[in-house]
């Protein structure tokens, strides 16, 4: 139900926010939240360091700074499968959607750099690659936290490990950056 507000003399702006009144929730806030519900039960794997298919995509996207990023991934890779998983039987097709916003997120940095969506050059990308990576991190925990109600009681560290979890995942897959060919 949404209140009725009668305004009767304005002596300055008004602005109304819908977001202040109701409850919105983001697929990527959901599958944060399934991160963070897991708590101290999420540890590391016990595998050291990264796979050779994944140190190759690092280096042909010349990732420096962020690799850590994807480091992490490889260290708790296990605990986002169970929560894409768990996405998806919450969310029909919570896993694509997930990704496609964040593959748009993507786009929208190529754009911004005045890259070609149809043909990016590779040596662009590659100069910009921690600069896109930390673009798409920031953005969407931007995007999370004004459109996600339901994530105000999360810690901004669960958040921010959710976030870098998401995003080293979408790296490997492919869903931001390039893949070596």
């Amino acid at each position: 139900m949404n209140p009725k507000v009668y305004i009767e003399n304005a002596h300055g702006p008004i602005s109304f926010s819908p977001k202040s009144v109701s409850i919105q929730t983001t697929i990527i806030g959901k599958l944060v939240r399934l991160l963070s519900m897991e708590g101290s039960t999420i540890t590391s794997d016990t595998r050291p360091g990264v796979t050779p298919d994944i140190q190759k995509k690092i280096d042909h996207n010349n990732v420096c700074h962020e690799a850590w990023l994807i480091y992490r991934y490889s260290e708790y890779g296990r605990a986002i499968e169970i929560a894409y998983h768990q996405l998806n039987q919450d969310v029909n097709n919570g896993r694509n959607k997930a990704l496609r916003k964040i593959h748009d997120l993507y786009k929208e940095e190529l754009a911004s750099n005045s890259i070609s969506l149809l043909n990016p050059e590779l040596n662009k990308i590659r100069s910009l690659a921690d600069t896109i990576v930390k673009k798409i991190s920031t953005k969407l925990i931007a995007f999370v936290k004004t459109n996600d109600a339901s994530l105000q009681d999360i810690h901004m560290e669960d958040l921010e490990f959710g976030i870098n979890l998401i995003i080293g995942h979408a790296f490997v897959e492919c869903i931001i950056l390039e893949a070596p060919q």
